[in-house]
């Protein structure tokens, strides 16, 4: 048995478990013999290595959300499903656009208008909310994008015109 949560055991117990905290995978995680820990505590001992991985950005497929005091793990939108045996599933139509996950400083007041998407029904998790508002605001900013498209396009030229004279 390995020691600590992997990239591979993290994932699949919160895709199949989505909604529990740190300590509530650590457990499940430890009862199923999916991984160990040599700590004399080692529920909190896996539970704080799964909130590093996941706080630092090495888990890219999992997200949190703070509900009622606790941070809770859920599957982060566009994430690519594996097996234990580390298989890639296929993937479902939804999910078949490329996504990239990116880290990024979010206002208290954006992330509490994902709160309340989610919160209504509109959307399942704070990421989905926040995809949700950027591709509205995309949608609704169409003709500036593409003036934006145009303008950059022209700026290629111009530079790559300029590095051929020099």
């Amino acid at each position: 048995m390995q020691k600590g949560f992997s990239h591979e055991v993290a994932p699949d117990l919160i895709r199949e478990n989505p909604g529990k905290t740190a300590e509530e995978l650590a457990e499940m995680a430890l009862k199923r013999h999916l991984c160990g820990s040599d700590s004399k505590t080692p529920i909190r001992s896996l539970a704080a290595t799964l909130e590093k991985e996941v706080r630092e950005g090495r888990l890219p497929e999992i997200v949190r959300r703070k509900e009622g005091g606790q941070y809770r793990y859920y599957p982060a939108i566009g994430s690519v499903p594996k097996t234990y045996s580390g298989q890639r599933e296929q993937m479902p139509s939804a999910y078949q656009e490329t996504y990239e996950t990116i880290p990024n400083r979010v206002p208290v007041s954006d992330l509490e208008l994902a709160d309340l998407l989610t919160e209504i029904g509109k959307s399942s998790s704070r990421g989905e909310a926040l995809l949700w508002l950027i591709r509205e605001g995309v949608r609704q900013n169409g003709d500036l994008i593409q003036s934006a498209k145009k303008a950059a396009q022209e700026i290629r030229t111009i530079r790559q015109s300029f590095r051929a004279a020099i």
